[in-house]
């Protein structure tokens, strides 16, 4: 017996469902002006209306909806219909699009383990490592990636988890991995299109003009706020120097005219250390923030090759 199908017919299946594919299992049946009107054609709720309602709602983008509905055409069945695997797919891309990720594994999942033959098996195996990548579980997703890749028979397929798995790598900022990853492609691969987009994004994060967390510190351990200036944050930079020249110049002034008595001195002179202090651990942090900013811009970058070539 089919795991997620006995869960139905155990009245388990709501469940199964998110919340506005519940309601519309619930509230609204079908869709009476998509319905057919002329009395000699099929009932409204037979399956076939159904389904085809269901793809109506997929082709709209009323995906959750369209998942209620694909659950329901399974549920007319007494028994496992013959083309449940193909049902199971469709409702798992309708979570996925739905943005519903753990329902959509869910799916995917049962596909894999309860339909061995069916012909959704490669894209299934594939999308569940593309799943986990969309919620932003990459290590999930390698791992899924390479448990899988040894199963998928499709040489289209074991493309596309390939490239996956090197764009995991990209999102990880594993930028040498992702490369050598690419590199190890055979000809064929290694001059696809898309692959080729990948290993260039790949290329560019090794390659991107990182500043050193090392010398920003020693800059402004020598010249206050030098360091900051070297992480672009000229202003920062500047605003440090002044403010550690100030205090440090009225510690002086107060050791000056009262020696080691001086309050002042000694008021002025732990500020200026703090202020010193502070301008080595801000420097160190603004070139932090400086290559985090480098590495999203071209992660942005990826996720415009994401939205066009993934699915």
């Amino acid at each position: 017996m089919i795991s997620l199908f006995k869960e139905m017919k155990e009245e388990k299946f709501f469940k199964l469902l998110s919340l506005p594919a519940f309601i519309s299992f619930l509230f609204f049946p079908l869709n009476a002006s998509y319905l057919p009107t002329d009395p000699a054609q099929e009932n409204a709720f037979s399956p076939k209306n159904i389904l085809s309602f269901a793809e109506h709602l997929y082709q709209e983008g009323d995906y959750l909806r369209a998942a209620g509905e694909f659950q329901r055409y399974l549920f007319c069945f007494e028994t496992i219909p013959p083309d449940a695997d193909s049902i199971f797919f469709k409702i798992a891309l309708c979570f996925r699009a739905g943005k519903n990720f753990q329902k959509s594994l869910d799916y995917f999942q049962g596909l894999v383990r309860d339909f061995p033959q069916s012909s959704y098996l490669d894209e299934a195996r594939y999308q569940l490592a593309y799943v986990y990548f969309l919620m932003g579980k990459y290590k999930e997703s390698l791992d899924t990636a390479q448990n899988n890749f040894s199963l998928i028979q499709s040489e289209k397929h074991k493309l596309k988890i390939q490239q996956l798995h090197g764009l995991n790598f990209i999102y990880q900022k594993k930028w040498l991995q992702a490369l050598q990853h690419f590199n190890s492609f055979d000809e064929t691969s290694r001059n696809n299109p898309l692959t080729l987009i990948l290993k260039n994004l790949a290329e560019e994060g090794k390659n991107l003009p990182h500043k050193s967390k090392f010398l920003a510190g020693l800059m402004s351990a020598i010249i206050p706020g030098t360091g900051k200036i070297y992480a672009r944050r000229t202003a920062d930079g500047l605003f440090s120097l002044l403010t550690i020249g100030v205090t440090s110049w009225q510690a002086y002034d107060g050791f000056r005219k009262d020696r080691t008595h001086s309050v002042k001195g000694w008021i002025y002179g732990a500020l200026s250390a703090f202020f010193y202090l502070g301008n080595i651990y801000g420097s160190v942090v603004a070139v932090n923030i400086y290559n985090g900013q480098l590495e999203n811009t071209l992660l942005k970058k990826a996720g415009v090759t994401v939205d066009v070539y993934f699915q």
